[in-house]
């Protein structure tokens, strides 16, 4: 009885630091939970993901209403993201299909590894105007983009948000706390699609998602309220800090 107590704890605690933490950046937490998932629980690739980002849709829906209460969200950008990024959760699955678990852990720790020392070297630009308009030179850029995220989103049941974000602030100059909100409101399109697939397959585990989703709804919500209050070069660091320990762990 007491383990089963302490395994809801574990599971509840997961929840609520992956989701907090990645409501402050927009990511949903999934690059949190996965490797989690990976490490303590012995999970498979697939089960892994599914469950990852089946957890990470919970979270960005219980976060939008915040950001979107604050106004941090720019539709017509999410939406073109979405666009790309449909299309990319699917094939981001096909590749997921019979790959060695050793193939997937590689590419994961290089994944964040590579991510966290561009984010630790590379300051974040003066957030002086929160305008978020869209260039139409750009606008075909964006739903490439969102295929990408939208694959490697569905493939590392992570979300995408980790790379959306940097994307956004580091090539569109916006706000990080506004790139965060519409990175959260295209989580929201393309997890729903990515979890389609898991579902059917059976590739969630629901006694994982059902726990840590508790603690997932409280600290979406916690997140988003640090996140207003922090200064985006203090996230950025933050964030570079914990990919790159990800990383590191799932290397060792």
């Amino acid at each position: 009885m007491k383990d089963c107590c302490d395994m809801y704890l574990i599971l509840l605690l997961i929840g609520f630091a992956s989701s907090a933490y990645g409501m402050m950046i927009g990511a949903g937490g999934g690059f949190i939970l996965v490797p989690l998932l990976l490490l303590i629980y012995g999970l498979s690739p697939e089960v892994a993901a599914g469950t990852g980002l089946f957890i990470v849709l919970i979270s960005s829906l219980s976060g939008l209403y915040a950001y979107v209460k604050k106004r941090q969200v720019l539709f017509k950008m999410g939406l073109l993201v979405s666009v790309g990024a449909v299309p990319g959760t699917l094939l981001g699955r096909w590749l997921l299909v019979g790959i060695e678990a050793q193939l997937f852990y590689t590419a994961f720790a290089l994944l964040m590894i590579g991510l966290g020392v561009f984010l630790m070297i590379k300051s974040p630009p003066k957030e002086e105007v929160a305008s978020g308009n869209i260039q139409s030179a750009s606008i075909h850029l964006l739903p490439l983009i969102g295929c990408m995220i939208g694959m490697l989103s569905s493939f590392f049941g992570v979300g995408g948000g980790f790379l959306l974000v940097p994307i956004l602030v580091f090539a569109w100059k916006l706000p990080f706390h506004q790139a965060a909100g519409t990175s959260i409101f295209a989580l929201v399109i393309y997890s729903f699609v990515g979890t389609v697939p898991s579902y059917v397959q059976g590739q969630i585990d629901w006694y994982i998602a059902f726990w840590s989703g508790i603690g997932v709804l409280i600290g979406s919500q916690i997140g988003v309220y640090v996140s207003s209050r922090l200064k985006a070069v203090y996230l950025t660091r933050l964030l570079a800090i914990l990919v790159i320990g990800i990383g590191i762990s799932l290397v060792v």
